[in-house]
């Protein structure tokens, strides 16, 4: 079991660390933006640009936060020495399994 919560973490940091490089990105395509303002450029591509950024770092922020909730859920509910017996475990991994796969 310890495995499958070590892979688990890994996912959830995996996703955290996307959720933020999006984070810079959109920040680093609105600083461009406002230069490309200042010296009269055309902007219309990096706005774009931005709306994608924008759209992929909320999603991305969403799932990191979403899987948060689930690790915090699954390791005192479902990997704890001491809880439920084994069949109300295999019945809350079961419920854990169905919300990872429908990613």
């Amino acid at each position: 079991m310890f495995h499958i919560q070590q892979q688990f973490e890994q996912v959830a940091n995996g996703l955290a660390r996307q959720a933020q490089g999006a984070t810079t990105r959109r920040i680093k395509l609105a600083q461009k933006i406002v230069q490309a303002k200042l010296t009269g450029s055309m902007t219309q591509k990096l706005t774009i640009q931005q709306v994608k950024a924008n759209r992929r770092e909320a999603g991305l922020v969403a799932r990191a936060r979403d899987v948060k909730i689930l690790l915090q859920w699954f390791e005192p509910d479902v990997m704890a020495l001491a809880g439920p017996d084994l069949a109300e475990r295999q019945e809350l991994f079961d419920v854990f399994a169905h919300f990872t796969i429908s990613w």
